[in-house]
């Protein structure tokens, strides 16, 4: 229920709320507001695209000579940077906004 709302991302779902349901018998939601997994608010996706463009300036370099990889690249930083919890869907549609700027 709480990937479908999109208050979690399914990567936390699979890896931590399921686990501690499990391991604990705690309900999801309860184990989401301990852990601070929920996702990453707009404002700091937005951030975090931003300084990924920034500081790799190589990436968007291919990224606009046509490198499938370059994009990866950058999600990932994106990713990494809002410690995995930002929507990936959400930061491929911002990076490509900001790319095309």
């Amino acid at each position: 229920e709480l990937v479908d709302e999109a208050a979690i991302t399914v990567k936390n779902a699979e890896e931590t709320v399921l686990r501690r349901m499990l391991d604990d018998g705690l309900p999801p939601d309860e184990i989401v507001e301990r852990e601070g997994l929920g996702k990453t608010d707009d404002d700091a996706v937005a951030a975090a695209v931003e300084s990924a463009v920034a500081d790799n300036p190589g990436a968007v370099e291919d990224y606009h000579a046509g490198e499938d990889g370059a994009l990866n690249f950058l999600v990932g930083q994106v990713m990494d940077a809002t410690g995995g919890s930002a929507d990936p869907g959400t930061v491929n549609e911002r990076l490509r906004a900001e790319l095309e700027d």
